[in-house]
């Protein structure tokens, strides 16, 4: 019996920590969500315009957005990929439901 009882208080403690990262990943994602949509326009404007500066300004926004939406190491994603306004276009497509 008490060995029973050990490896359910080890195994609470296991999902504990998981449900803990899974929260943190949802709120991250949430806040991802809010950021594109409240940025949305500002971005793509920007994204648009032929301002090498202000695209270079607004690439740390968008690795951190991409890299909380998509669960990844933002610092994988090209300069290119971030400063594609149509890449942009997509992520808020897919955020509005679209498949």
């Amino acid at each position: 019996m008490s060995t029973s009882s050990a490896e359910l208080a080890n195994s609470l403690k296991a999902d504990k920590y998981s449900a803990e990262e899974v929260a943190e990943a949802i709120l991250r994602f949430d806040d991802a969500i809010n950021d594109v949509v409240e940025h949305y326009d500002e971005w793509v404007k920007v994204l648009k315009s032929d301002s090498l500066q202000d695209k270079i300004q607004l690439t740390t926004e968008l690795r951190d957005a991409y890299a909380d939406l998509l669960d990844l190491d933002g610092s994988a994603l090209s300069s290119e990929f971030l400063t594609s306004a149509n890449n942009l276009e997509l992520m808020k497509a897919a955020i509005d439901g679209n498949e």
